[in-house]
């Protein structure tokens, strides 16, 4: 076990999985890459070994793109469980208990593109048709096409991302999830 997970007591809340959630935060666009150099500045004061390169370099990116950031995460994640870094994903948002239905489907959708990227499209994977589904139900009630309120297929939604929620990667990267942003509806 390295010592960044007998930290948090997680042993799957593995450096690797962690920089695969915040590379796919980025890239839905709920995490921003200040944060993620804050966590890494974090980590680093945190450990009592010597910090691994990557992180070093991860925490003095601040001025690099933020595409350029996610190639760094990527490099170090290699191959996760695609559906633990879904999971951790969720995991990042806000409380969705003040979210508007407007704002749940921006972020449904939001979720379903992430989910399609992660699982490269293969539909065999639970998620992404969940992800999917959940995503739909937005447009699904719009049209009349479900008898679910605009208020039920929000609360669906809500669900559907809280049930996914990992308390353990939600505090390893505590920094992080505490800067998720909000999706506007326009998003």
């Amino acid at each position: 076990m390295s010592s960044s997970d007998q930290r948090t007591g997680n042993p799957h809340v593995t450096d690797e999985l962690c920089t695969a959630i915040l590379a796919a935060g980025l890239w839905l666009g709920v995490v921003d890459a200040d944060a993620v150099v804050a966590w890494a500045d974090g980590e680093i004061g945190r450990r009592a070994d010597v910090p691994p390169p990557w992180l070093i370099e991860l925490s003095l990116s601040k001025r690099r793109h933020v595409l350029d950031v996610i190639a760094i995460l990527n490099e170090v994640a290699g191959k996760v469980d695609r559906r633990a870094v879904f999971a951790g994903v969720c995991s990042l948002l806000p409380d969705l208990n003040h979210y508007d239905f407007d704002q749940c489907e921006a972020l449904a959708r939001r979720l379903y593109r992430t989910a399609y990227e992660l699982f490269e499209g293969d539909w065999n994977c639970e998620l992404l048709a969940a992800s999917d589904e959940a995503a739909d139900a937005f447009e699904w009630q719009r049209d009349g096409c479900i008898a679910d309120t605009r208020d039920q297929v929000a609360a669906t939604f809500r669900a559907f991302v809280d049930g996914l929620r990992d308390d353990a990667v939600r505090c390893r990267l505590a920094t992080v999830s505490s800067t998720a942003a909000t999706p506007t509806a326009s998003d």
